[in-house]
C-alpha cells in the first residue's frame, strides 16, 4: 500500500552525473535510435549496435560504482539504470542479420557480447533484490521510496507490502535461465554450424549432387529401382538406397567411385585417389594493427589450414540420408496452414503464452522418456526451426516432440540435418513478416519507449531527487546533443534516402557476395536429383502394375 502524500519530506539530492536530464535524454533518444535503426535505416544500424554495447558496457560500469558502498547509495538509483538498460536491450533485441550473411550464419561476437552483457546486469540485479536493497537508503520522499511498476504503477520499495521483491526474485531467475539456455545454444548451434563449414562447400555439394543426377537419370531411363534390405526396421520405413545396374554405374554416394565415371563437372575436381581437402575458416591471431606496428606473427598465422587436426573424421554426405533429412526437416517444421480466426483469440494466447508453453514443454518431456535422448540432432532442427522465421511459427518443444517420435531420426547424423537444413533455406523464399505482425511490434516498441521514459520521470518526481533537471551545464549538454543528433540523423535516413542506400557494405563485407548463390546452385541441384528419384519410384509403380496385369 502506497503511503499519504507528505509534503514535508524533502527527497535527496541525485548524482546528475550519471542520470542528469542531458544523460537521461542520451538514453532515451539512443533506445529508440537503435529500434528506428533496425527496421528503417539497417546501413546505420551495424554502427548503432557497436555503439550500444559500449554505451551498455559503460552503463554496467558506472553501476557497480554507484554500490560500491551500499550504505551511501539510495536504493531507487540502481532500480532505474538497470531499467533503463533492460529496455535498451529489449529495443536492440529486434534487428535484422545483415545481408552479407547467409540464412543460417549469425554475427556471433556481437550476439554474445549482447548476451554476456545482459546476463551482467541480471547478475548484479540478484544482489539487488536479494542483498543490497537492503543495505541501501530509502528516498525520504513525499511517498516514500517508491518506483514505477509496468501493469501497476506507483509501488513501495520497503514497507508492509514488499511483494515487488518476490515478484522481481522470480523474474529475475527466469530472465537468467532463458538467457543461459539462449547463451547455450547460440554457442553450441554456432560451433556445428563451423563445423559443418570445414567438411562441405557449396561447390563440393553441387558436384556430388550432379554426379548423384547422372546416376538417377540412368536409373530413371533403365526403369529399375531396387530397394536393399536392412537389418534396421526404422531403417527400411525412411531409407532407400540407390543402386546401380552394372558395376559401370557409380554409387550415388561414393565420391572417390562417382568422380572416375561422371563426365567432369564445371567445378573444380579434387584428385579421385585422395580424399577431399580439409577445409578450415580461421581467422589471424593478430589484427593489422598490431601486425604494422610490432611486426609481431602469432602461432596461428603459420597454421596451414589443409591440414587437418588429428581428431579429423571425414563426412562424405549421401543422397538418401540427405533425402531422409530433408523429408524430416520439412514434417518437423512446416506449419498447418492458419485457421481465419477472430482478433481475440490471438489476444488470449499471447496473454497465456506461458502456461501453454509450459503444457507443451512437460508433452515433450513425457515424449522424451520413451525414446533415446540426441541433443545434437535436436539442436540441428531447432536452429533450422528459428532461422526459418516467419515461415514457422511452432514453439520449441512442440517441433522436438514430432522429432523424437519421427523414427528416421536414428538414420540420420546431425550434420545431415545442418546439410538439409541449408538446402531448404538456399532455395525456399524468405517469408516476410504480416501487416498484423508490424503492427503489433511498433505498438510493443512504442509502449517500451513509454514505460522507459515515463516510468523514469515519474520515479526521479515521486521520489523528490534534486539537482538532476539542469540542462545549462556542459556535463549535460554534450550527451545532451549527442543524443538528439544522432536520432534526427537515423530519422534522416529512414524517411528520406533511397532505396539503393541499403545496398551497402558491412565493414568491408558487401552485400552481393557470390556465396548464397552458390548455395542456391547447389540446392538446386539436389532438388533435381530428388526430383529423378520421384520418376524412377513412378517408374517402378508403373512397371509393378503391369506385371501384374500380365501375371493376371
Amino acid at each position: 500500500m502506497v503511503q499519504k502524500w507528505d509534503d514535508s519530506k524533502p527527497g535527496f539530492p541525485g548524482n546528475d552525473n550519471i542520470y542528469g536530464i542531458g544523460i537521461r535524454v542520451g538514453y532515451y533518444t539512443q533506445a529508440i535510435s537503435i529500434w528506428v535503426a533496425n527496421f528503417y535505416a539497417r546501413h546505420e544500424a551495424p554502427y548503432l549496435h557497436t555503439l550500444t554495447i559500449v554505451f551498455l558496457v559503460a552503463l554496467f560500469v558506472g553501476l557497480c560504482q554507484l554500490c560500491r558502498t551500499p550504505s551511501q547509495t539510495h536504493a531507487v538509483e540502481p532500480f532505474m539504470l538497470t531499467t533503463i538498460a533492460y529496455h535498451t536491450f529489449f529495443l536492440g533485441l529486434w534487428d535484422r542479420e545483415p545481408p552479407y550473411l547467409l540464412r543460417w550464419e549469425v554475427e556471433f561476437r556481437k550476439r554474445i557480447s549482447v548476451l554476456v552483457i545482459w546476463l551482467a546486469f541480471n547478475g548484479f540485479d540478484t544482489w539487488y533484490w536479494w542483498f543490497g536493497v537492503w543495505k541501501m537508503k530509502p528516498s525520504n520522499g513525499p511517498w516514500g521510496t517508491v518506483i514505477f511498476f509496468p501493469y501497476v504503477g506507483n509501488t513501495p520499495l520497503f514497507g508492509p507490502d514488499q511483494w515487488i521483491s518476490i515478484a522481481a526474485k522470480i523474474l529475475n531467475a527466469l530472465s537468467i535461465t532463458i538467457l543461459s539456455c539462449a547463451l547455450a545454444r547460440l554457442c553450441f548451434s554456432t560451433l556445428q554450424q563451423r563445423s559443418l563449414d570445414m567438411f562441405i562447400t557449396a561447390e563440393r555439394l553441387r558436384s556430388l549432387a550432379s554426379q548423384w543426377l547422372q546416376s538417377l537419370a540412368r536409373l530413371s531411363a533403365d526403369k529399375t529401382l531396387e530397394k536393399t534390405e536392412e537389418d534396421n526396421t526404422a531403417a527400411k520405413e525412411c531409407r532407400v538406397i540407390i543402386s546401380a545396374e552394372s558395376d559401370s554405374i557409380s554409387y550415388p554416394g561414393s565420391i572417390k567411385d562417382a568422380s572416375q565415371k561422371a563426365e567432369p563437372s564445371p567445378v573444380s575436381q579434387h584428385d579421385p585417389e585422395n580424399p577431399p581437402p580439409y577445409r578450415k575458416l580461421t581467422r589471424t591471431g593478430t589484427g593489422l594493427l598490431t601486425r604494422r606496428l610490432w611486426r609481431t606473427m602469432s602461432g596461428k598465422d603459420f597454421e596451414d589450414p589443409s591440414v587437418p587436426p588429428p581428431e579429423y573424421m571425414l563426412y562424405e554426405p549421401r543422397f538418401e540420408d540427405i533425402n531422409v533429412a530433408y523429408d524430416l526437416l520439412k514434417a518437423t517444421t512446416t506449419c498447418p496452414k492458419p485457421k481465419p480466426r477472430v482478433w481475440g483469440y490471438y489476444v488470449l494466447r499471447t496473454w497465456l503464452f506461458g502456461p501453454i508453453w509450459i503444457f507443451k514443454l512437460c508433452q515433450y518431456l513425457v515424449t522424451q522418456t520413451t525414446h533415446p535422448f540426441n541433443p545434437r540432432k535436436l539442436l540441428a532442427i531447432t536452429t533450422h526451426s528459428a532461422n526459418l522465421q516467419f515461415a514457422c511459427s511452432m514453439s520449441y518443444p512442440t517441433i522436438m516432440r514430432l522429432a523424437v517420435r519421427d523414427p528416421c531420426l536414428a538414420n540420420v547424423s546431425s550434420k545431415d540435418l545442418l546439410l538439409a537444413s541449408r538446402i531448404i533455406l538456399s532455395t525456399e523464399k524468405v517469408v516476410h513478416p504480416s501487416r498484423a505482425w508490424w503492427l503489433a511490434m511498433g505498438y510493443t516498441m512504442l509502449s517500451v519507449c513509454s514505460v522507459l521514459i515515463i516510468g523514469t520521470e515519474l520515479t526521479i518526481q515521486w521520489n523528490r531527487i534534486t539537482g538532476v533537471q539542469d540542462l545549462t551545464s556542459v556535463g549535460q549538454l554534450i550527451p545532451f546533443t549527442l543524443g538528439v543528433g544522432s536520432l534526427l540523423k537515423i530519422l534522416w535516413s529512414a524517411m528520406m534516402e533511397r532505396e539503393e542506400a541499403q545496398e551497402f557494405c558491412y565493414f568491408g563485407h558487401c552485400a552481393k557476395e557470390a556465396k548464397g548463390q552458390h548455395w542456391k546452385e547447389a540446392g538446386e541441384m539436389f532438388l533435381k536429383c530428388r526430383e529423378e528419384l520421384e520418376k524412377a519410384r513412378v517408374s517402378e509403380a508403373m512397371q509393378e502394375r503391369k506385371s501384374a496385369e500380365e501375371n493376371c
